[in-house]
């Protein structure tokens, strides 16, 4: 059995380690609520412009956006929404795993990658992919500078440096669930399929300018709200990921306390009996 001082040395590293997880378990879950909720109120703007989307797409008569070109895909952009920092369980190996399958899935294409997230950033420096664009910080992305993002996928799209693009993330499904996803967004494909007679979305509208012209300016706001709700779900999914890590450990550090606090006392009684047996012996000599 091990000496007292030991195993109080043990309980105090232990102690700082259920103080440290607990805190952080606290600080994940005031973050998660945070960018939950802001990725719930995103939601109904990213479905009206969806909406939108689809019936422009539906009524007009020819889509002349280069967004919508099909092209060999020479060149692949992959836009990775990784982790930030650690102590998140397997979430960010999840995401990273999930952007190498889609790299394999384009392995005969030119591979271009622009990671988010410091840990995401910090593993793709290490790889042979080109990195011309990147973002440090996820957590601190504003609409803005998801904005530029978006930006340069399209004009590098368009300009024909990159013939396609792919959003890598985690989708947030609850605290304890997240799911890599993959999702293309350029070239674009026309979203209303399935509508029924299609023409009678428009058929009572004028619009002014042009539908097709509507359609063209209305794309890049659409993928902006895309990638920026996806920011959102990756963020809600890290601090969900932590939160669930954290409580966790949490549990293991007072499970671990208890165990320790039960060899120290059965230590300290045997050092009481040992100590008592010499007592009881040395006055059996004196008599």
């Amino acid at each position: 059995m091990a000496n007292t001082k030991d195993i109080k040395k043990r309980i105090k590293s232990t102690r700082s380690i259920e103080k440290i997880t607990a805190a952080m378990k606290v600080t994940s879950t005031t973050k998660l609520k945070r960018y939950q909720l802001a990725a719930e109120q995103a939601r109904p703007y990213a479905d009206a412009i969806m909406d939108m989307v689809r019936t422009l797409s539906a009524g007009a008569s020819q889509i002349n956006s280069p967004l919508f070109e099909v092209r060999e895909k020479a060149r692949v952009l992959i836009i990775v929404l990784g982790a930030d920092g650690g102590l998140c369980g397997s979430y960010g190996a999840n995401v990273l795993k999930k952007a190498e399958e889609a790299i394999s899935h384009n392995s005969r294409s030119e591979i271009h990658v622009l990671p988010c997230g410091k840990k995401c950033v910090a593993w793709f420096a290490k790889k042979p992919y080109a990195c011309e664009k990147q973002a440090e910080d996820l957590g601190r992305l504003t609409y803005a500078q998801v904005e530029e993002i978006t930006g340069y996928a399209i004009d590098s799209f368009r300009s024909g440096l990159i013939d396609a693009v792919y959003l890598v993330y985690s989708r947030f499904v609850s605290a304890m669930s997240q799911k890599p996803t993959v999702k293309k967004l350029l070239p674009m494909t026309p979203m209303h399929e399935g509508i029924i007679d299609s023409s009678r979305l428009t058929m009572d509208m004028i619009f002014e300018p042009a539908m097709d012209e509507i359609l063209g300016d209305l794309l890049p706001k659409y993928l902006n709200t895309v990638v920026y709700q996806a920011v959102n779900e990756a963020i809600a999914s890290e601090h969900g990921a932590r939160m669930t890590a954290m409580t966790s450990a949490n549990t293991n550090a007072q499970d671990l306390l208890q165990e320790l606090s039960l060899q120290y006392n059965k230590a300290r009684q045997a050092i009481i009996t040992n100590e008592l047996i010499d007592i009881v012996n040395g006055v059996s000599g004196i008599k």
